[in-house]
């Protein structure tokens, strides 16, 4: 059982503020795993605030669902990472 996700095409646009939108495609492979998720496709739209180091935006897929999303930037040195854990 395999499960990955990623971007499938993505651009950065300077707007005439000197603000920028981030758009992007993202896949979501579920491999079976949760039956609900099922394979999916969907897009998103941030704005970047450079003053706050701030992504903010919102998603939709396929699978109807929606949301919002804020990410901060934290610091530069990598804390850690998600290890992938798939038991037969």
């Amino acid at each position: 059982m395999s499960c990955s996700s990623g971007s499938a095409g993505e651009v950065l646009v300077k707007e005439r503020n000197d603000f920028f939108e981030l758009y992007y495609i993202f896949t979501n492979e579920t491999g079976g795993l949760a039956e609900k998720l099922n394979n999916h496709t969907g897009t998103a739209k941030f704005l970047y605030y450079p003053d706050q180091k701030c992504l903010d935006g919102g998603y939709y897929n396929k699978l109807k669902n929606t949301g919002t999303i804020k990410v901060f930037f934290q610091q530069e040195k990598l804390l850690g990472r998600l290890i992938e854990d798939i038991r037969t």
